[in-house]
């Protein structure tokens, strides 16, 4: 971890930012991991991911696992374990992992893509899984595994990636396209839900396109992995080469 808290202050150059680490924060332990965010305690949520050239699962949670690394001690701990399945093994991952995951302090609670069911999830600050939005049926579904739902990742267009919430509402990427999988017809996209204002539950199934991302070259877009908000209600995207 960087603490990059004076970097403003900071004269133009290279900047040695002060730096943590924890001996339990190892690729063996935690696997391979693509999303990050923080809650207002100052905890660290990490989440397992399988979009590397070479992925593995962390000894402590597994295939689809949320780490929680603890703001005042820097232990790793297993916060909550989404739906995926392992078709290969610990030395070489093969399970989709999760997408990316984002904290909601209005509403106290934590939203998290999941590869392998193209699902939304929100979950309770104690680790338990409330609910999946599910973006391809446009339905509010309970938590668990979709009987229907084979091993692996699901299709492009069912995809889910990005999550932020800004105001009621929670803002997600769909992945449409990359550079090897290019569509004629569709570029990637933001879309949006309402949250419920209280405890931040899923308000309502019909999503709102936001965005339409611009394409590179005039011939296809990259997958948006990373959306935030500043204090202007501006919203910040970054796209990802798969």
């Amino acid at each position: 971890v960087f603490d990059v808290t004076n970097f403003g202050s900071q004269t133009p150059g290279p900047y040695a930012a002060p730096v943590y680490e924890n001996a339990a924060w190892t690729k063996g332990n935690l696997g391979t991991v693509f999303g990050v965010t923080l809650d207002d305690q100052g905890n660290i949520y990490v989440a397992h991911a399988g979009i590397y050239q070479s992925d593995t699962t962390g000894s402590l949670g597994g295939p689809g696992a949320i780490y929680k690394l603890d703001s005042a001690t820097g232990a790793a701990s297993v916060f909550c374990t989404l739906p995926n399945v392992e078709t290969c093994g610990p030395s070489q991952s093969c399970a989709p992992g999760l997408g990316n995951l984002t904290y909601s302090c209005a509403h106290d609670c934590i939203y998290c893509s999941d590869f392998e069911d193209g699902r939304i999830y929100r979950i309770a600050m104690n680790g338990t899984v409330l609910e999946a939005y599910n973006f391809d049926a446009q339905a509010i579904q309970t938590p668990i595994p979709l009987p229907s739902d084979p091993p692996g990742a699901v299709a492009y267009r069912k995809l889910t990636w990005a999550v932020a919430v800004f105001g009621d509402r929670l803002y997600f990427s769909v992945v449409r396209e990359d550079s090897l999988l290019q569509s004629a017809t569709q570029a990637n996209e933001i879309w949006s839900i309402p949250l419920n204002p209280g405890n931040g539950a899923f308000a309502g199934a019909v999503p709102t396109l936001e965005v339409t991302m611009p394409v590179y070259e005039g011939i296809y877009s990259s997958p948006v992995a990373d959306i935030a908000f500043d204090g202007d209600c501006c919203m910040y995207l970054a796209e990802r080469t798969m």
